[in-house]
């Protein structure tokens, strides 16, 4: 097991030489994210300040124009377990599923817009009332007709409402 402690390096003193990873892929959001929460996750560096794990984040603080990050330094390692830390760090992930993201990001609309809900239960008891209404129409249209609860309505009433028949 190696040494480690947690401190302020400056980021133009991080070396990235032999780095598995070669595409970093675009930053814009990782930056945007570090701008907004700060880092979340130290970078890894060994004692002469070779980037261990962080690269993305490295890079990303430097498009910020960062000018230190906070590092845990390394000590005792070998190149094999460096490399395996590498590895590991970018391997032995798992991401969201699709439910899961669904899910986060449905709680974070709530958290962020509160009166969306409101909205929503107002939009849902609109639904209800105009399906009521939809379902009750025919009702209220044979209740026009002077249709009685019981269907029943008298031979003068209907010839009043009805149309004449073809025949008459």
């Amino acid at each position: 097991m190696s040494d480690r402690e947690v401190r302020r390096v400056a980021v133009s003193s991080i070396r990235t030489r032999n780095r598995t990873r070669q595409d970093l892929g675009n930053l814009d959001s990782l930056a945007a994210s570090l701008r907004k929460n700060g880092l979340l996750h130290p970078l890894v560096v060994t004692e002469d300040l070779t980037l261990i794990a962080g690269h993305r984040r490295l890079e990303a603080a430097r498009l910020l124009g960062w000018q230190e990050i906070d590092c845990t330094v390394l000590s005792g390692n070998t190149q094999e377990e460096l490399l395996q830390m590498e590895l590991d760090e970018n391997a032995v992930r798992k991401e969201f599923t699709s439910d899961e993201m669904a899910d986060a990001l449905l709680r974070l609309d709530r958290i962020r817009n509160p009166s969306g809900l409101k909205r929503l239960g107002r939009y849902l008891a609109g639904l209800g009332s105009r399906i009521w209404h939809a379902i009750t129409a025919p009702f209220r249209f044979l209740s026009r007709l002077g249709v009685s609860r019981r269907g029943k309505t008298s031979e003068d009433e209907a010839e009043e409402i009805l149309p004449p028949t073809p025949e008459e």
